[in-house]
């Protein structure tokens, strides 16, 4: 396994790496990153198949959010 040490960077309020050129990707390949504690992993979307899982993951990690919304809908509600 190839490990480099790599500094992140503020670029546009958000924070980047740079990919050392024997980590990096062609240049249009779409990207899956995933955060599992303290190790973000960057893997290639290979086929159509893992978009599914990728909802899936995602719908996890949110489910929570449309009560959030709700309830500073229903928190905000105006008389008139």
């Amino acid at each position: 396994m190839q490990t480099a040490i790599i500094h992140p960077f503020i670029s546009n309020n958000r924070q980047a790496v740079y990919l050392p050129q024997d980590f990096a990707y062609p240049q249009d390949t779409q990207l899956i990153m995933t955060k599992e504690n303290d190790t973000v992993l960057l893997k290639p979307v290979t086929n159509l198949s893992q978009v599914p899982q990728l909802f899936a993951q995602i719908g996890e990690q949110t489910k929570d959010f449309d009560e959030k919304i709700e309830r500073t809908f229903v928190d905000n509600q105006r008389d008139w």
